[in-house]
């Protein structure tokens, strides 16, 4: 950031798709160290499953946005949100697209904050059927990063066994995530649900290659 003189700097945390998670300690030593002119934009989509790792105070120049697709189960809305000092919030407001939400939108967004316990409940259950995957998929001798997710990263040898379970799992009619980046392209993502823990669907992802 300091020799290409970077005016943002973009960090997931939780990442998106290893599932890795910086502690909050390392997101502020990585703030300190930018340009204090760089805004640190920090994507925290799945941050509600990692709250040990959230930050508790707001930092300097720093733009914290959030989603209510994952731990809300909202996905079909595409709403977010984003934490950060009122001068960037006056002057995003002034560039957003108005009226980007329906009233609807709006509706089913209240609804479900008003509700007590909603989504931790949906954390809790997601976090139970992640480790679950987890457990299934090392038991059966494949390689599962760590997650701070609502999803297991597979990591295989090489791209082609990725991709032979990539599109076996799609004959069946189930997709999951093969990330285009050519170093990236060994591994799938893995949504934790109840179909994810088929025994078909284990014996695919879990296969010995040819």
């Amino acid at each position: 950031a300091h020799a290409a003189g970077a005016v943002v700097a973009y960090l997931a945390n939780p990442d998106n798709p290893t599932g890795h998670v910086f502690s909050a300690a390392e997101v502020t030593a990585l703030r300190s160290a930018l340009p204090p002119a760089c805004t640190l934009l920090l994507d925290e989509a799945y941050i509600d499953f990692a709250p040990a790792h959230a930050l508790t105070t707001r930092l300097p120049n720093t733009v914290q946005t959030r989603t209510l697709s994952k731990a809300w189960g909202l996905a079909g809305l595409r709403l977010g949100y984003a934490l950060a000092s009122p001068e960037w919030v006056v002057k995003a407001d002034t560039v957003r697209t108005q009226f980007s939400a329906s009233s609807v939108s709006h509706y089913l967004v209240e609804k479900v904050l008003d509700a007590p316990g909603f989504s931790s409940k949906l954390v809790h259950e997601t976090i139970i059927l992640r480790n679950r995957l987890r457990d299934a998929l090392v038991a059966r001798g494949c390689r599962v990063l760590p997650s701070a997710t609502n999803f297991v990263a597979i990591l295989y040898p090489d791209a082609e066994q990725a991709a032979e379970r990539h599109k076996a799992l799609l004959a069946l009619g189930i997709a999951v995530h093969r990330p285009p980046h050519a170093a990236m392209q060994r591994l799938l993502r893995v949504s934790a649900s109840p179909l994810a823990l088929d025994p078909a669907v284990i014996d695919i992802l879990a296969a010995s290659p040819p």
